[in-house]
């Protein structure tokens, strides 16, 4: 059997494997690297391998195979930064994600992980179905949290240590694409208990709007600069 045989077989159905399990198959590092230049293997993440016919430019196909449930029985969730990239709300791409948030509730208990490079986050309060959308992800689906979950989601006090400037930012694109999505964002947070900054945010951002779309009539006398 060839090398691609082997590999194949192993990693058939959309399994994962690192760096180390190839080896354990037989195979060196210059035989990864000539899978890959040849484009049967693709990298997934930093040592982390898929065949190439499963690899779309995203983690979240081989996520959704693991987590994905049913679109009326959600299990994982995929949230915070992760959820961002899928709706558009940031500039951040996948490669900046090395670890896709995927929530799962306290009770479920977590077996392995396939190698899989996510972080888990354990929600003491469940996702309601209405925060849910559910996406399909290389013929696996899974459920993301809505745009305006997301953003009150980024601005929580369990999200961790997400970068700098990802809760506003997105929050921003959430407005510029429909305001009264992102008051619903406001509200949200606010219900939830950690409202105060995002609040203090959105009406930062609606001051602005409304000081940059006045222009020669803003009341104040001054210009209005166009962002």
């Amino acid at each position: 059997m060839s090398k691609d045989d082997v590999v194949r077989r192993a990693l058939a159905g959309g399994k994962v494997a690192t760096g180390a399990d190839l080896v354990a198959l037989g195979l060196n590092r210059m035989a990864i690297s000539r899978l890959v230049s040849r484009e049967v293997l693709a990298r997934r993440a930093c040592g982390v391998y898929v065949l190439a016919e499963h690899w779309d430019g995203e983690p979240l196909p081989a996520i959704a195979a693991r987590f994905g449930g049913a679109p009326s029985q959600p299990l994982g969730v995929v949230c915070l930064r992760a959820a961002a990239v899928v709706h558009g709300l940031t500039d951040m791409g996948w490669w900046n994600v090395p670890n896709p948030e995927v929530a799962l509730p306290r009770a479920v208990r977590l077996g392995p992980v396939d190698q899989l490079p996510v972080r888990v986050v354990r929600l003491s309060m469940p996702h309601g179905i209405g925060d849910l959308v559910w996406r399909e992800f290389g013929g696996r689906g899974i459920h993301v949290t809505t745009p305006e979950r997301t953003v009150s989601d980024l601005y929580a006090p369990w999200s961790g240590d997400l970068p700098d400037g990802i809760a506003k930012e997105a929050l921003a694109r959430l407005m510029t694409s429909d305001r009264r999505i992102a008051a619903r964002a406001v509200m949200h947070a606010s219900a939830l208990g950690w409202g105060r900054q995002i609040a203090a945010d959105y009406e930062a951002m609606v001051a602005l709007r409304r000081f940059t779309e006045a222009g020669d009539d803003d009341v104040s006398g001054m210009r209005g600069i166009s962002l």
